[in-house]
């Protein structure tokens, strides 16, 4: 089920990075807004393509190494912690265009969001280089030897703090959005008294282009379809006994088979709800 699904996403958010690509090019859409969604796009191609890779080991290679295969699903959690940064960042831009419309512009510019986006993809680099570090101390003879490191010490605090940080991600994104909504119910009262006298003004006017609807949609999915995979991390942080996951290696990787299908259904699902609702784009 992986495998189509990987395929799957991998043609349609390609098709959707093209297509975006060349909205934005030619300004028929809000550039800040879906540049983020291009970031999110980025991260979600960068999983399918992992997806395959593995499958393709899985399924051409003679002896299979159950390490490797854990080490590149490290690299699998780009599409979440792209679609992250893509969904907070949007819900901050949406609520500046209504509480401080006409300090919008200034504040967030093309080229902070930019910034954004490659101070994204740094920390995840570096939270990447922490997992492969952490798993060569343990796994590599020499490298083990020099710091006594053991899969049930070093490795089990690595996915611990790993897994905490991806369910901290996860409420941390759900509550940016709800926060922004309560905050542009609030703030909407203050716009509506100029919206008559500077409507054209300012980006605040034009905020239709991207609106909340669409925001919510995308969180929705985000986070319907994340919930198993953060169920997942949280069962992981409860369980105490360190050798539970080891004792249990083939039950637990059936289990976590599902929940890769569910985070790879995410990145099929939201480039076709964008060529259905998103008239902008799909014109």
């Amino acid at each position: 089920m992986v495998l189509p699904l990987a395929l799957i996403g991998a043609i349609l958010v390609s098709l959707f990075i093209v297509i975006v690509y060349q909205a934005i090019k030619a300004r028929r859409v809000s550039r800040k807004c879906y540049i983020l969604l291009l970031n999110r796009a980025i991260g979600d191609l960068f999983s399918c393509i992992v997806a395959l890779i593995v499958c393709g080991y899985v399924l051409l290679w003679h002896e299979i190494n159950r390490d490797m295969v854990i080490l590149m699903e490290s690299f699998f959690t780009g599409s979440f912690w792209s679609a992250m940064v893509s969904y907070v960042a949007l819900s901050v831009l949406k609520l500046f265009a209504v509480w401080r419309p006409f300090h919008y512009r200034k504040w967030f510019t093309m080229k902070r969001c930019i910034n954004l986006i490659v101070f994204s993809w740094v920390v995840f680099i570096l939270m990447i280089s922490y997992t492969l570090g952490v798993s060569a101390l343990v796994k590599i003879p020499a490298l083990n030897e020099w710091s006594g490191c053991k899969m049930e010490t070093c490795a089990r605090a690595m996915y611990r703090s790993r897994n905490l940080v991806t369910a901290g991600v996860y409420f941390f994104t759900i509550a940016v959005f709800v926060i922004t909504v309560l905050l542009i119910r609030r703030a909407q009262k203050f716009v509506d008294s100029f919206k008559k006298r500077d409507s054209d003004n300012s980006e605040g006017g034009r905020r239709v282009r991207f609106p909340l609807w669409k925001l919510a949609l995308n969180v929705a999915t985000f986070a319907g379809l994340y919930l198993f995979y953060v169920i997942w991390c949280i069962g992981l942080l409860i369980n105490k006994d360190q050798c539970y996951f080891q004792r249990n290696y083939p039950e637990m990787m059936r289990i976590l088979a599902f929940v890769r299908c569910t985070l790879l259904l995410r990145i099929v699902v939201d480039p076709v709800l964008s060529f259905i609702t998103d008239f902008q784009v799909s014109t």
